[in-house]
């Protein structure tokens, strides 16, 4: 009976331990955007945007550096530490750091950084007043930063 326990202890273990492994690589370990600050991206335009972020010097692959941008919203990124706008300025510190909006491959725009202060009727990524910030996740704790493409931004 000893060996016959000893057997179903180490069954257990080992169905368990694949389980929790598993459970890592298959991605359902994941932080929940509900519990941090986010970044998005609302598309207002009638055409699908490529988002493509250049940085002059690259600390680490953490950053979403391009994205398929559907009409609407699109969440780009978060950090459960940062607040939303502080995410964009640590990312974009550089001024050789840019953000490209293309249409059916052509370039529409490029905005150069660093992230920073400009007046309300400078409609730019990196404009701190461009974004439209708002409380929401888990017990409204955590910041919203959208930032508005339009078709006037092309118009430049």
């Amino acid at each position: 009976m000893d060996m016959q326990h000893k057997l179903m202890k180490h069954l257990i273990v080992t169905v368990f331990s694949g389980l929790f492994l598993l459970f890592c690589l298959t991605g359902c370990w994941q932080r929940n955007p509900d519990f941090e600050n986010q970044i998005w991206i609302n598309n207002s335009t009638k055409d699908s945007l490529y988002y493509q972020v250049t940085k002059k010097y690259i600390r680490d692959d953490s950053y979403v550096n391009e994205a398929f941008l559907p009409p609407g919203l699109k969440r780009i990124g978060g950090h459960y530490k940062y607040k939303s706008l502080e995410i964009i300025g640590r990312e974009h510190d550089n001024p050789g750091d840019t953000v490209e909006i293309f249409r059916n491959g052509e370039l529409l725009i490029k905005w150069a950084a660093p992230f920073r202060e400009m007046p309300d009727s400078i409609h730019h990524f990196f404009n701190e007043n461009s974004w439209d910030i708002k409380m929401g996740g888990y017990d409204n704790e955590w910041e919203i930063a959208t930032f508005t493409i339009t078709e006037e931004d092309f118009k430049q």
